[in-house]
């Protein structure tokens, strides 16, 4: 598993074509969203790349919600948006979403999975929810 910095730089790219599949996070902000569709047609260009370079297809098993704040409009309808603009895709958005908290910045700063540094929290069951749908064979 890598995680990354979301901007498309050098590092991500090489990411993407090290890995067979990928697990999409996505902040329900209205700058992240609009992005959505330039980073679906670099995944497919990448993808394509791997495969003519004797490589395998990129697998996207799904995006999931990160950072979310359930309370305000605006991450609401983002959320929505990205839902119906991938309903036509054969791009799957998990159900469960992660809320915003702190506890994942501190867990970063403690260099553990927020899982693991805080595993009886609500944030902690979140991620296994979105483990579990869209990894259901290891569950």
């Amino acid at each position: 598993m890598f995680d990354t910095a979301g901007a498309r730089n050098r590092v991500l790219t090489n990411v993407i074509l090290a890995v067979r599949d990928l697990v999409v996070p996505v902040e329900p902000s209205s700058v992240v969203t609009n992005d959505l569709l330039q980073f679906l047609d670099m995944i497919e260009t990448l993808s394509d790349l791997a495969v003519q370079t004797g490589g395998e297809a990129l697998a996207v098993r799904g995006f999931y919600f990160n950072r979310v704040e359930r309370n305000t409009r605006a991450h609401r309808d983002n959320m929505e948006d990205v839902r119906e603009g991938l309903a036509e895709t054969a791009y799957r958005v998990s159900a469960p979403c992660i809320p915003k908290t702190t506890l994942i910045e501190k867990a970063a700063s403690a260099r553990a999975p927020v899982v693991t540094e805080f595993p009886a929290e609500p944030v902690s069951q979140s991620y296994r929810e979105v483990f579990a749908d869209l990894f259901e064979e290891f569950t």
